[in-house]
């Protein structure tokens, strides 16, 4: 069936040429080996999982259409208009650097720069070398009792938020969302957004959504069993369910493979126009 597909692409109407076609993201999360091993040996808190928090936020940024690069810390990362950094415990000077001097919009993770590489805390306190960056200050953390929610409000819609809360000194930054309680749980300063508590689904999607529309970026609300890649001028959408789901790009888009229906595990190819808002 995909060798009947590609023969299609290559020799029908839509005459490609393969070979040629790239894949070029905008958004890159950085992944980090010694900061996930950081994490894992002390969690400070039984469900603090930092792999797990790293596909929540992938999940989201795909959830809204997104390409996204995993990364390494010692990544060229110039090229990217949203650099998410879910749970980058540990920042090294080259890493802090690119952040610096970039001009994409970024996303910390709670726990970002709370080690140093010799598993110490910062003397300056969380988040370490990104402190000026960010414009906050960590000055107490806290795992949340397994069960608890806290209610999250980002410019009156409600969040959830579970596991973890940090409490947030400000030096340059503004409260995006606050706790019940008048806390912050998410910091703005310029391109760099804060996230300093464990959010829920929609909390995390909505926080993608942000960036990623600040950073220029054309988002999507997909079904939550769907999700699109794009190749060159190339828009591949995938159905990961067993049911049929609807969904197409824009109008103008040519379907070469498959149609608006995808069914159980079903794939669809259009050219043309990537996606629509």
């Amino acid at each position: 069936m995909v060798g009947q597909e590609l023969h299609c692409l290559q020799t029908g109407s839509a005459q490609l040429s393969l070979d040629h076609l790239q894949v070029r993201a905008d958004v890159a999360i950085v992944f980090d080996y010694d900061a996930l091993w950081m994490a894992q040996i002390q969690p400070q808190g039984a469900d603090y999982n930092g792999l797990e928090l790293c596909f929540r936020m992938y999940g989201a940024l795909r959830r809204l259409g997104l390409d996204v690069d995993i990364v390494g810390p010692n990544a060229d990362l110039g090229h990217y208009r949203l650099i998410v950094l879910p749970a980058m415990l540990q920042v090294s000077a080259r890493l802090e650097a690119q952040l610096s001097a970039s001009s994409a919009q970024i996303v910390l993770g709670p726990r970002t720069g709370s080690k140093t590489i010799d598993f110490q805390i910062p003397p300056n306190l969380p988040p370490g070398p990104l402190a000026n960056l960010a414009g906050i200050t960590v000055l107490r953390v806290g795992s949340l009792m397994p069960g608890l929610f806290e209610s999250v409000m980002l410019e009156g819609q409600r969040l959830g938020a579970t596991r973890w809360r940090e409490e947030l000194s400000f030096q340059n930054a503004t409260a995006e969302a606050v706790f019940a309680d008048g806390g912050v749980a998410i910091s703005r300063n310029k391109l760099v957004r804060y996230v300093a508590t464990w959010l829920d689904a929609t909390g995390w999607y909505e926080v993608m959504r942000r960036a990623a529309m600040d950073a220029g970026l054309t988002v999507m609300n997909l079904p939550a069993t769907l999700r699109v890649s794009r190749i060159g001028d190339l828009t591949v959408a995938l159905n990961f369910s067993d049911a049929p789901v609807t969904w197409r790009p824009a109008d103008e888009a040519q379907s070469l493979v498959g149609g608006p229906v995808l069914p159980p595990r079903g794939v669809a190819i259009w050219r043309g126009i990537a996606a629509a808002s």
